[in-house]
């Protein structure tokens, strides 16, 4: 399934616990292919993990911090879409986001998030959803994704709100 840029606004700008836009928004490319989430799980991010061993920055450290660890899932999604995904021309909807952590539990696998400014990924998902007359239709959702441990996590109301930059 792809989405329009229009479609990434409108989620930023329609949420009903934002409904304004970050300070710093990009969006480079106009439409994005929205992979199921369980596909980024599975396949991706081990894929990425692997890569991250091989070139020895799997830990973190000061130099190789939370935004490097978002930088790279970002970018090597994007490679890992161009080389070994069939499913047109466009990018894929996986993204970067700064925002404040109140720290806390993950939701997936109850690993404790980090508190402070912190950088994660933004996964656009296809995903069921019901129209205005209860009928099934594809749509998409927003996920979190830690991308030190590949947890999956929901942000709290106040995260949301402070999210100050997004980059897809």
């Amino acid at each position: 399934m792809n989405i329009t840029s229009s479609d990434i606004i409108s989620s930023f700008s329609k949420h009903p616990l934002y409904n304004r836009m970050p300070k710093n928004f990009t969006i480079a490319d106009g439409n994005y292919f929205c992979p199921k989430i369980e596909y980024v799980q599975d396949v991706i991010y081990p894929a990425f993990k692997i890569w991250l061993i091989s070139c020895g920055l799997d830990k973190w450290d000061y130099k190789w911090d939370c935004d490097n660890f978002a930088d790279a899932f970002k970018l090597f999604s994007c490679a890992y879409h161009r080389l070994e995904m069939d499913d047109g021309i466009v990018g894929i909807g996986i993204g970067v986001i700064n925002y404040r952590s109140r720290g806390g539990m993950t939701s997936q696998t109850n690993l404790k998030k980090p508190k402070g400014r912190h950088a994660a990924n933004i996964i656009y998902s296809e995903a069921l959803q019901l129209d205005e007359n209860g009928q099934e239709k594809f749509g998409f959702d927003m996920y979190f994704l830690e991308p030190q441990t590949g947890d999956i996590y929901d942000l709290t109301p106040e995260e949301f709100k402070s999210i100050s930059t997004v980059y897809i």
